[in-house]
């Protein structure tokens, strides 16, 4: 089960990036660029067609995927530094006036080898079909596809995990009747199976039975399990005692039973350190939710994403130390492909999760789907945010670019002066390059605390 966990998270992320490429893939095909590559993984072609011009195709590592659109960096403006030699920099209508001879020994800048490479790949009078001379709102479409692709797929899994599966819900009607209690060594009122030195149970000593359905405690309806304790809680407002655990003053609940209304007296078990509660554990049901709670579970991971990814390098650095260190880590923290792994393993075959109060939580095969499908939903919100981010080689580094040149345009226009052309973003290639070395770090500390200290759902 550990193993089927895993290998369901895989292939939900291998869709995930094809569905995410594919957001670039399409509105870049319509638009008229050309899209000679679309593949899922990395490193040697497994199996491959060709269809309309683009090659589709299957690599052996699964980490990814990738489409390949033609053209993305234009040339250089005029006045920019695109060659180096002489202990001095060349523009490029510099660099074509030298001798060849000279100009064979100029070494191009990084951003300027970019370029080159990049207008190399057009095919022969197709040059009006590069990326970089679309439209700047076709460009946004074509570079926003992708991570919107992400944050669809994360709103509709949410929507199939908490609609069409449901969660196990707690009903006002009782499923178990413990007949005595004590306290556990944090003080907390937990069952107890020692009858000969326990404080009865409330519930028990009332009368109730399994099956029983509360509708009222005192004067307050019950109309759901949550509003139980705050029901017995205002029943027992000023009531104290000296002792560790002791029977509050006496409450009315009035249960249905076999179709017919009956009222109990009961006297609630309360704590020193203030907890309270009546002696009862509640039926679960699944039951489906609303698109209230689609939308609030769906803007919780964004928010709780967003947090991770803006203190990102902090994160990091608190695995990093963890570590070395053997700390506990923030169990909400950051993870690596392989600590979401594990995650997804240990959701497929855990039998019990502890709970508070000595408690035990047996998820159903319907959980377990459920609680993967989350999973997912929150890796795909984890793309859809961590590609928000305006640099490159990220997808909110070319829609930065292109809402740049979209400005940069439009206050020519306003001026009056000259269209300034595209958005020269291979400028940004150095930056580009730090930012993936940063990625590679972060992903090799992640993986190796994901493998040496990891996050557990077992603690």
């Amino acid at each position: 089960m550990y193993l089927i966990g895993v290998i369901v998270l895989v292939i939900g992320l291998v869709i995930s990036v094809a569905l995410h490429e594919l957001g670039h893939m399409i509105p870049a095909k319509i638009f008229g660029a050309l899209v000679p590559e679309y593949f899922i993984g990395f490193g040697k072609r497994i199996w491959s067609f060709r269809r309309g011009g683009t090659e589709y195709g299957v690599k052996w590592i699964p980490l990814g995927g990738y489409v390949k659109i033609l053209g993305m960096y234009g040339p250089a403006h005029k006045n920019t530094a695109c060659y180096k030699g002489n202990a001095r920099t060349y523009t490029y209508e510099e660099a074509m006036e030298l001798p060849e001879e000279l100009r064979n020994n100029l070494e191009p800048t990084l951003a300027q080898d970019v370029r080159t490479t990049s207008l190399e790949e057009l095919p022969a009078g197709q040059e009006d079909r590069a990326f970089y001379r679309l439209p700047v709102w076709k460009k946004l479409v074509v570079m926003a596809g992708g991570i919107t692709m992400n944050l669809v797929l994360s709103v509709a899994l949410v929507t199939v995990a908490l609609v069409g599966i449901g969660i196990e819900t707690p009903t006002t009607t009782i499923a178990s009747v413990p007949q005595c209690f004590g306290t556990d060594k944090t003080g907390a009122i937990v069952p107890s199976s020692n009858t000969s030195n326990c404080v009865p149970g409330p519930a028990y000593e009332a009368g109730m039975k399994p099956g029983d359905t509360i509708i009222r405690w005192d004067t307050t309806p019950i109309n759901k399990w949550e509003d139980l304790r705050p029901a017995i809680l205002a029943s027992i407002k000023g009531t104290t005692t000296a002792k560790s655990i002791d029977h509050a003053a006496p409450s009315t609940v009035v249960i249905v039973r076999d179709g017919e209304e009956m009222s109990l007296t009961i006297r609630p078990l309360l704590s020193s350190s203030g907890q309270s509660l009546a002696g009862v554990t509640s039926k679960m049901e699944r039951q489906s939710q609303g698109i209230g709670s689609v939308m609030k579970v769906t803007s919780s991971l964004f928010t709780g994403t967003l947090s991770v990814v803006v203190k990102l390098p902090v994160e990091v650095y608190q695995v990093g130390k963890s570590l070395f260190t053997g700390q506990p880590r923030d169990p909400s923290g950051v993870l690596s492909i392989v600590g979401a792994g594990r995650i997804a393993g240990e959701v497929a075959s855990t039998d019990g999760i502890p709970r508070a109060g000595g408690r035990t939580y047996e998820p159903s095969v319907l959980d377990k789907i459920g609680s993967l499908i989350m999973l997912l939903a929150s890796l795909n919100m984890a793309l859809f945010v961590f590609n928000l981010l305006p640099l490159l080689p990220l997808d909110g580094g070319h829609v930065a670019g292109a809402l740049y040149e979209a400005v940069k345009r439009k206050g020519a226009k306003l001026m009056r002066k000259d269209d300034p052309g595209h958005a020269d973003t291979a400028a940004m290639m150095p930056l580009a390059y730090a930012v993936i070395a940063a990625f590679i770090v972060m992903t090799v500390v992640l993986v190796l605390a994901d493998i040496v200290n990891p996050v557990s759902l077992m603690g």
